[in-house]
């Protein structure tokens, strides 16, 4: 941040959940950015692609009101109605 001559991000998000050979610290990734989040290194953090499950584990972990969701395929995986249900912001691309 500091080459860019900024103090704070406006959001800072995990495109692509880990998978095979690093799907076991997804929730340390979702850690970092409640951490930066705290530090008030950045104004939103959120996740891009993340199944049902990963969502609600990321918005335990995060535990704020305002988090961001990104997934071609939300209406399939339930993500819309969790996040409607937890008060969560949705952004779906249906390209």
């Amino acid at each position: 941040m500091k080459r860019l001559g900024i103090s704070k991000l406006g959001l800072y998000m995990i495109h692509w959940p880990g998978f095979i050979t690093n799907g076991w610290c997804n929730d340390a990734f979702v850690q970092g950015l409640a951490d930066c989040q705290q530090q008030g290194l950045t104004q939103a953090v959120g996740v891009s692609n993340f199944n049902l499950g990963r969502v609600k584990t990321a918005q335990q972990i995060l535990k704020v009101t305002l988090f961001f969701v990104y997934t071609l395929s939300a209406q399939h995986l339930g993500v819309i109605l969790e996040c409607g249900s937890v008060m969560l912001s949705l952004h779906v691309n249906a390209a």
